[in-house]
Order: C-alpha cells, then structure tokens, then sequence
C-alpha cells in the first residue's frame, strides 16, 4: 500500500494524512466510487478522527472526493475531456498572471521553483509508482511554488483547486508518465524566463506550456479512444 501510518512525519496531521490519501487515490488503491470513512482511517492511522476529517474536507475542497452525509467521502471519477477544457481554460487566465507575480516577487521565489524542478529532472524515469509519484509531486511543487510566489493567497487558493481536478485526470493514467521530457523541457522555459526576471517572458512560457498540456491530453483522449 502505498504510504502506511508510519509515514507521518512532517507538517500537520491533517496535511499528511491528505497527501497519503492522494498518493492512494493516484496509484489506484482507492477507485472511484470507493468512500472514505472518518472513523476506520482514524483506526487505520492511530489518529482521532479530527485530523482524519480536516484532510478529507481538504481533498474535497479541491474536488477528489464528494461528501455524502452518514456514508463518508466518495473518490470522485475521473473528469471527462469536457471538465478538463474548462479547467485548463481557468488555468490558462489565471497562470500566466501568476508566473508574472512571482518573477516580479524575486529571487527568493526562484529558490523554491528552481529545487521543484530540480528534483523534477530527477524522477519521472521508470515505469514504478513510486518513481510516477515522486514525479507527480515534483510537478505540483514546482506549480505551487509560482502560485504561493504571487503573493496573491486567492491566487494560490484558485489554482490549488484546478489542480485536484488534475490529480483526477492522472488518475486516469496511472502510472503512465506520457509527457515527462516535454514537460520538463516546458518547466525549464518557464524557471529561465522567472531567473532572468522577465516577468512577460515566464508569463508567456506558463501560457505555451499550459496550451501545449492541453493539446497533450487531446491526444491522449483520442489514442485511447483508439483502442
């Protein structure tokens, strides 16, 4: 399985607990349609039931699971091509703008984007969940950094939760890393653009790697499709 108890360590209770949750919903141990009840991942985790409901109230907050009352939370399916134009119509307003508020921030926001990347480069070479994973989170960190770098926390709220529906998507795949070098080679475009501290140049590369995603999963609906 894939994060046990025993791997709560860093931060709030709460905040791990969400991270392991979405580590499982991301390998496939938790389906769609599966719930998730308070009390036995309180047992699970050794934990009480409070932080066991902050962290669901926090994946449903951005929309990986729906709340039914007296049932639990049930692991939502996956978004259909449809509610995946939207949202990456959404980021494509608001990411660019973000790119260009974090590059004005300075250096020390660059740090941050620079080690998501880094770490970026280093995964993501395998075909194990773990190295899949270890990607995935490095390509949030490094969105994250630029969204936590605007300053702006209604900005960072917005986009945190255009990215659980883009956890919902890979779900879809799991596993299945289509793009890497790519989108490795786009994330460096967009951290030389932040270093040089041209703000309109990391706008326009945030703009060209989040249209060039979208042609991505186009393509990946039709193949398939295909099959």
């Amino acid at each position: 399985m894939v994060n046990t108890p025993s791997a709560l360590q860093r931060g709030t209770l709460a905040e791990q607990i969400q991270s392991i949750l979405i580590d499982r919903i991301m390998a496939g141990e938790y389906n769609p349609g599966d719930f998730l009840r308070t009390r036995t991942l309180a047992e699970e985790f050794g934990v009480s039931t409070t932080p066991v409901r902050e962290a669901l109230t926090m994946l449903e907050s951005v929309k990986l699971v729906s709340r039914h009352a007296h049932v639990g939370f049930e692991v939502r399916n996956p978004p259909n091509l449809y509610e995946m134009d939207q949202i990456m119509m959404a980021r494509r307003l608001f990411e660019p703008v973000a790119a260009e508020l974090a590059c004005i921030q300075g250096p020390s926001v660059v740090t941050g984007v620079r080690a998501a990347y880094e770490e970026q480069e280093r995964t993501g070479h395998t075909k194990t969940m773990d190295d899949y994973l270890a990607f995935m989170h490095a390509d949030d960190a490094f969105h994250r950094a630029i969204w936590e770098g605007t300053g702006n926390p209604y900005i960072a709220e917005m986009l945190e939760i255009l990215g659980g529906v883009i956890h919902r998507w890979r779900r879809f795949t799991p596993g299945l890393i289509v793009d890497r070098d790519v989108a490795v080679a786009e994330h460096e475009a967009i951290l030389l653009a932040l270093e040089s501290g041209d703000s309109q140049a990391a706008s326009a590369a945030m703009l060209d790697h989040i249209d060039h995603q979208r042609a991505r999963i186009h393509q990946q609906v039709g193949s398939n499709n295909a099959h």
